[in-house]
C-alpha cells in the first residue's frame, strides 16, 4: 500500500491517524489508498461543484474527518458509490452518523457559498406584501362564499401595505418608523375583524369604524407621500415619476371611493362595484409593479440635495458675495425667526437659487446650518470675552435664537459641548474665583 500523502493542516491530523487505521483494516472499503488529500473531494468532484474560495475552509474543515462522506456520498470516476458497502459500514459503525451531520453541514456551507443570500430592502419587502393583497382583494371581489371571505381576510389591508410602499418609494430612510407599521397594522387587523365579525354587533362597528378611519388615513398619507423632500432641483426623471404617481394614484381614489357613492344596492350595482373595484385594484397592482421598478433602476439618494448638488458658477459666487454682505453689513443671523424666503426676498431671487447657492458656493447643508454657524461664531466670541456680562439666556437673543433651547442645541452641535461648559473652559480664572466665593468660609 502506497504511502499517503499528508496535505491537509495539522489541526486533520487525529482523524487522518483514524483513516489510516482503516484503510489497513479493509483498504477496498475504503479506496486504494492513492488519494490527493485525506478526506478531500477528488478534483473532478470539486470542480462540479466550484465552491468558493470563502467557503473553502468551511468545505475542508467539514471533510477532513469525512472520508465516509467521500467514499459513500461524492461518486467519482475511480472510486464509484457502492450502496451495499455503504449500509454495511453504517450497520458495521465503521461510517459514524456523527459524520453524516458533519458532511450535511459542509453541503449548506458550500449551497450558501454557491448561492448567497441577498437581503432585501424595505421597499421589496413591502411591494410583496402589498402585490400579494391586491390580489387577494381582487379574488375576494370576484369569488363568492367561503372562498372570498379567506381572500377578504388578507385584501383588506391593501391600503395599509401600499402606504408603506409608498413611504419607501419617496423615503430614503433605511428602516420605517415604528409608528408607520403600527398604522399599517391597525388597517389590516381592523379589516380583518370587521370581516369576521358581524356588522349589526358592538365588535364589528367598533371594527369597522377602525378599519375606516385608518384606511382613509392611509389614503391621505400615500396622496402625501410623493411631496415629502420634493425640491425644484430634482431630477427630471425624478419630477415626472412624482407626478405621475400623483395622477394616477389620484385617479384610481376617485374612481373606486368618489364615483361610486350614488351606487344602488341592487345586485346589478353590486357587481358593477365589484368589477370596477377589481379593476382598480388591477391597476394598483401595476402600478406599484412599475413603480419599484422605476426606484430600483433610480435609487432615491440619502439626501435629496446632493443627487442634484453641483459645481457652483460664476452666479453662485456672486450671489454667495451677497449673502456674505448680509451678514457682515446687516446682521441678518442676529434675526430670530429668519427665513430663506426673507433673505430670498431681500435679494430679489428664487428661494432654490439661494438654497443651491448656500449648498455649492458656501458649503452648508441647508440654509438653517449656515445661519446658526454664524450665530454660534458669535455666541463663541461673547463667551470667550472675559469682559462680556450678560447670561447665557441674554447671548441666545443677542445672536438670534428665540429661545434657551434652541441655541443650546445648535451650539451642541456646532461645538461638542454647551455654552455654559464652553464658557467655563474659555474663562478657567472667573470659574475658579466663583467656586471660591461660593465656597463657606472656615471657622
Amino acid at each position: 500500500m502506497k504511502p499517503m500523502k499528508a496535505t491537509w493542516p495539522t489541526a486533520a491530523t487525529a482523524n487522518q491517524r483514524t483513516l489510516a487505521q482503516r484503510r489497513a483494516v479493509d483498504p477496498a472499503l475504503l479506496g486504494n489508498g492513492d488519494d490527493e488529500g485525506v478526506g478531500m473531494a477528488p478534483p473532478d468532484t470539486a470542480s462540479r461543484l466550484r465552491p468558493t474560495a470563502g467557503m473553502a475552509a468551511t468545505w475542508a474543515a467539514g471533510l477532513a474527518d469525512l472520508e465516509f462522506g467521500e467514499r459513500y456520498f461524492l461518486p467519482t470516476a475511480r472510486a464509484p458509490v457502492d450502496r451495499t458497502r455503504r449500509r454495511e459500514a453504517i450497520s458495521n459503525g465503521e461510517a459514524p452518523m456523527a459524520s453524516t451531520a458533519t458532511f450535511s453541514a459542509s453541503i449548506a456551507a458550500a449551497g450558501r457559498g454557491l448561492r448567497p443570500w441577498r437581503p432585501r430592502g424595505r421597499l421589496q419587502v413591502h411591494a410583496a406584501i402589498t402585490m400579494v393583497a391586491f390580489a387577494c382583494y381582487i379574488l375576494g371581489r370576484l369569488a363568492s362564499g367561503g372562498v372570498a371571505t379567506a381572500f377578504s381576510l388578507i385584501g383588506v389591508g391593501a391600503c395599509g401595505w401600499a402606504w408603506l410602499v409608498s413611504r419607501a418609494l419617496f423615503d430614503p430612510a433605511e428602516r420605517d418608523a415604528r409608528w408607520a407599521r403600527v398604522v399599517a397594522w391597525v388597517v389590516a387587523l381592523s379589516g380583518a375583524l370587521s370581516v369576521v365579525a358581524l356588522e349589526a354587533g358592538l365588535v364589528g362597528r367598533v371594527a369597522g369604524n377602525v378599519y375606516a378611519l385608518s384606511g382613509s388615513a392611509a389614503l391621505l398619507l400615500t396622496f402625501v407621500e410623493p411631496f415629502h423632500r420634493f425640491a425644484p432641483d430634482l431630477p427630471r426623471a425624478e419630477r415626472r415619476f412624482r407626478f405621475a404617481f400623483v395622477a394616477v394614484y389620484a385617479l384610481l381614489v376617485a374612481v373606486s371611493v368618489l364615483g361610486l357613492r350614488a351606487v344602488g344596492q341592487g345586485p346589478d350595482e353590486a357587481m358593477r362595484d365589484d368589477l370596477v373595484k377589481s379593476a382598480c385594484a388591477a391597476l394598483g397592482l401595476a402600478a406599484v409593479v412599475v413603480a419599484v421598478r422605476f426606484r430600483l433602476g433610480h435609487p432615491l439618494p440619502t439626501r435629496i440635495g446632493a443627487a442634484a448638488r453641483r459645481a457652483p458658477t460664476e452666479d453662485d459666487a456672486r450671489l454667495a458675495d451677497r449673502l456674505r454682505r448680509l451678514l457682515t453689513e446687516e446682521a441678518i443671523d442676529s434675526r430670530p425667526e429668519l427665513k430663506i424666503g426673507d433673505v430670498a426676498t431681500r435679494l430679489g431671487e428664487p428661494e432654490h437659487r439661494v438654497s443651491q447657492c448656500i449648498s455649492t458656493a458656501l458649503g452648508f447643508a441647508n440654509f438653517n446650518r449656515w445661519i446658526n454657524h454664524h450665530r454660534i461664531a458669535r455666541a463663541k466670541r461673547m463667551l470667550a470675552d472675559p469682559d462680556e456680562r450678560r447670561s447665557i439666556l441674554e447671548i441666545a437673543f443677542t445672536c438670534g435664537f428665540a429661545s434657551l433651547g434652541p441655541f443650546n442645541r445648535a451650539f451642541r452641535d456646532e461645538v461638542g459641548t454647551t455654552p455654559r461648559v464652553y464658557r467655563s473652559a474659555m474663562r478657567p480664572s472667573e470659574d475658579v474665583q466663583a467656586r471660591g466665593r461660593a465656597r463657606p468660609a472656615t471657622p
